[in-house]
């Protein structure tokens, strides 16, 4: 049975206490998401879970368009539109085209992306298939990246792939200024 509306209602920013206030950024954003804003109902796990998070946006060795491309792939292989959506405009701001992200909702072989970006694609994709990469692929992306940043790229991978089935599993609303999947 399909349920309607979220499964765990987003948290009021009024009822937080400073401390979460603080980690969510409250003063700086009109408008908190709601994936960070239910997580937030269980404050001990998303004190411990924003650290990791924020290396993986703010402190990953990848670039943001790879991080970026990389997240995208993920959520749209895991069929969650809210990861994808809240991602593709943060990917253009990264540098990725809009045909590049849309790029990103196709088979590797027909995507409009690059060698480059097709590979990591293709890494993203023997992740959440194999949950492995094959020795051809490590090969050639160790000619590329560092041993620094392939570890970045499994778990933002992975982190997206997790964060995929919690987005979907809580059913959370899509905030108007987020993207839909393409057609």
């Amino acid at each position: 049975m399909e349920i309607s509306g979220a499964r765990i209602a987003p948290a009021a920013v009024e009822d937080l206490d400073d401390e979460l206030r603080e980690l969510l950024d409250v003063p700086r954003r009109p408008i908190v998401p709601n994936v960070l804003i239910t997580l937030a109902r269980h404050p001990e796990m998303f004190k411990s879970w924003k650290v990791f998070r924020n290396h993986i946006l703010e402190r990953n060795s990848l670039s943001p368009r790879d991080r970026e491309l990389i997240i995208l792939r993920a959520c749209w292989r895991c069929g969650s539109e809210y990861g994808w959506g809240h991602h593709a405009p943060t990917a253009e701001r990264s540098g990725l085209s809009k045909e590049e992200i849309r790029g990103t909702t196709v088979d590797s072989a027909s995507s409009p992306l690059s060698d480059a970006d097709r590979l990591l694609v293709r890494a993203v994709d023997e992740l959440f298939d194999d949950h492995d990469l094959s020795d051809s692929t490590w090969k050639e992306l160790s000619e590329t990246y560092s041993d620094q940043q392939l570890l970045d790229l499994m778990f933002t991978a992975g982190q997206y792939m997790t964060m995929s089935m919690v987005f979907k599993s809580l059913r959370l609303d899509l905030e108007a200024d987020a993207w839909r999947f393409p057609n």
